[in-house]
């Protein structure tokens, strides 16, 4: 008598654990409003993102974007009333690992009844020194602060670059492309940039009117508010 081989079936269950996703899964971004007046000066945006996000401006010189310090899903693009003929568009794009979304906006033209740029109160006998004023809200003077150092420039074009530095901070504000043969009265654009070490902070055109060029300094003015008198 041959003994057979006894064969029990059985069955071995495994479960493949399930892999968290790698990076953000969604990325929706939305502005306030995408067509603003050319008198308003900001607009907010929000994003619904499972992930940390940066944003950014693509090529929009004009306005500067900043991520909310209380909310964590917004951002604000802030720039200047829009004081030209032309209707101007900015981009914002919001990227989050290997997400990417891009929202346009347009700032209308200048009303072509609106008035232009109003002169500043004469300044006082006892008024600022030279130096450049107005830029980012903070006034920067020759001398303080450590904005002790200046200089001027002759671009190749005849127009000139005017320029504050910090040595401390490595960081500078100026004017460019301002005409040398403007009059008083005369109306023109400029540009005003900042730097620092991460590179150019803020680059924006703005229309000035030279209202004062006295023997060691000029005064353009935007507004009541808004002006930069400048050391020759």
């Amino acid at each position: 008598m041959v003994a057979g081989a006894l064969t029990v079936p059985f069955a071995v269950s495994c479960e493949e654990e399930e892999q968290a996703p790698e990076g953000p899964t969604k990325l929706w971004v939305q502005l306030s409003k995408t067509k603003l007046a050319a008198t308003e000066t900001s607009v907010e945006g929000t994003v619904d993102c499972d992930a940390d996000w940066e944003v950014k401006l693509d090529k929009t010189t004009w306005a500067i974007v900043e991520k909310s310090a209380k909310e964590s899903n917004k951002f604000t693009v802030s720039f200047d009333p829009n004081t030209l003929s032309t209707e101007r568009s900015g981009t914002v794009v919001v990227t989050s690992g290997k997400l990417s979304k891009s929202v346009s906006f347009t700032q209308a033209a200048k009303d072509a009844d609106e008035p232009g740029p109003t002169p500043p109160d004469p300044p006082q006998p006892e008024g600022p020194a030279p130096g450049l004023y107005g830029v980012d809200g903070v006034d920067f003077v020759l001398g303080e602060d450590g904005w002790n150092q200046s200089s001027r420039v002759v671009c190749n074009d005849g127009s000139l670059q005017y320029l504050l530095m910090n040595r401390a901070k490595a960081d500078c504000v100026g004017i460019l492309e301002y005409d040398p043969t403007a009059a008083v009265g005369d109306i023109q654009t400029v540009v005003l940039f900042r730097m620092d070490k991460t590179g150019v902070t803020m680059y924006q055109p703005i229309q000035v009117m030279l209202t004062e060029s006295a023997g060691t300094y000029i005064e353009l003015a935007n507004s009541k508010t808004l002006y930069f008198r400048i050391q020759k």
